[in-house]
């Protein structure tokens, strides 16, 4: 789908069934919704949502079983990514299910209205957007959606949500110099086509937002292909190790002589794998480690499961958090603070006894009487138990 192709459409326009049909997008006036900025050592829409609802466990308790977590990703690479995740509470993500359900089943986006504005500020400015009986204030910081406020439009005026929003960005240390009104009343279709259009002009990562039940869907089975592909690979890779070695022993075989069968070597390691070595039995060799060593430790999922499984054998309290989670093949850093020693003790054990075992730690007394902690863990050896390590 060419970008210049999708057609835009406010919800609520008695002509929306016709003109939004396949590709289009639908702009949803939500209600009941935040943003959280992200950044993370690693990628999925998986991993992301898992850490962002171990981060709002503290702050929700029991609630967070009463939000929808959607992450956007505005950049991604191999070991990173960052964007936003949009939280909708309650039953906002029912109801917008139910009204897309109306709209039509084809292949359409589902995005907050006011974002189909966001070239009009650039990528960074405010958007006041006013229609369907809310007055919605949204700031924008390189693309990435940073604030998010909706009132009913017969408790405030955009004069006031924009006082509002300003005061905020101030406290951030940020400045805005753009800032977009949209009255919805006022606004022609041409104009919402021009808007939306140059938005995904300017930024094409937006071609990915959609906060529909159907996209988060789409995007967690795409994920899971990639990583089955992935693994698929690495066994043909494997393949063509055992391969390699095998035909280049017999040239060396059948040469006789070490420089013929050098040259036969290098010939054959340069066909696999499209590049030169002259050392290409070291090389392989080199190869089938690398790959063996990135199947070892424990995969961010279990990780995050132990993580969280521990936590909530804790119970809902705010005498211990967890500020910052860091995760690598290797070993997984937590970093967190709490009211005394014991707390931490606690979590100490229950993260080891499910399968952890500890490389460090440190715990330091900072301001206010806290303990912040440091905890640097890797998966426990097989076979291994508490009482051996003691």
């Amino acid at each position: 789908m060419k970008k210049y192709e999708r057609n835009f459409v406010l919800f609520g326009d008695e002509s929306a069934g016709a003109p939004l049909g396949t590709g289009g997008v639908l702009l949803y006036p939500f209600r009941k919704i935040s943003v959280y900025s992200f950044a993370f050592p690693f990628r999925g829409i998986s991993k992301v949502r898992d850490a962002l609802r171990l981060q709002f466990r503290p702050l929700l308790g029991d609630g967070i079983n009463d939000v929808s977590i959607i992450p956007f990703f505005l950049k991604s690479a191999k070991k990173s990514s960052s964007g936003c995740a949009f939280i909708l509470f309650g039953d906002e993500a029912s109801l917008l299910e139910n009204d897309v359900a109306v709209c039509g089943s084809g292949d359409i986006l589902v995005w907050p209205a006011p974002l189909a504005y966001a070239a009009e500020v650039g990528g960074s400015g405010l958007i006041i957007w006013k229609g369907c009986g809310v007055i919605t204030a949204v700031w924008l910081d390189d693309w990435v959606p940073m604030y998010y406020r909706t009132s009913d439009a017969g408790d405030s005026t955009p004069e006031a949500e924009e006082e509002a929003a300003v005061a905020y960005i101030e406290g951030q240390g940020k400045s805005v110099d753009d800032v977009v009104v949209i009255d919805e009343g006022t606004m022609l279709a041409d104009e919402l086509q021009g808007a939306g259009r140059r938005t995904l002009d300017a930024c094409p990562a937006y071609e990915q937002l959609d906060l529909s039940n159907r996209g988060s869907k789409l995007l967690e089975r795409r994920e899971k292909l990639i990583v089955s592909l992935s693994r698929t690979g690495k066994a043909a890779i494997a393949a063509a190790c055992f391969m390699l070695i095998l035909t280049g022993g017999v040239c060396l075989y059948n040469a006789g002589i070490s420089e013929g069968g050098q040259e036969f070597a290098e010939e054959i390691y340069s066909r696999s794998f499209g590049e030169t070595s002259r050392q290409p039995m070291s090389s392989v060799l080199a190869k089938m480690r690398s790959l063996r060593d990135s199947g070892g430790g424990m995969s961010f999922g279990a990780v995050m499961r132990i993580v969280s499984s521990a936590w909530e054998e804790l119970g809902i309290s705010g005498d211990i958090t967890i500020d910052d989670i860091k995760y690598s093949g290797d070993n997984t850093d937590i970093t967190g603070t709490a009211l005394g020693n014991e707390q931490i003790q606690k979590l100490k054990s229950s993260l080891e006894a499910k399968g952890l075992s500890f490389k460090s730690d440190n715990t330091q007394l900072i301001p206010g009487g806290k303990l912040r902690f440091s905890i640097s863990l890797s998966a426990a050896a097989k076979g291994s138990s508490r009482s051996d390590r003691k």
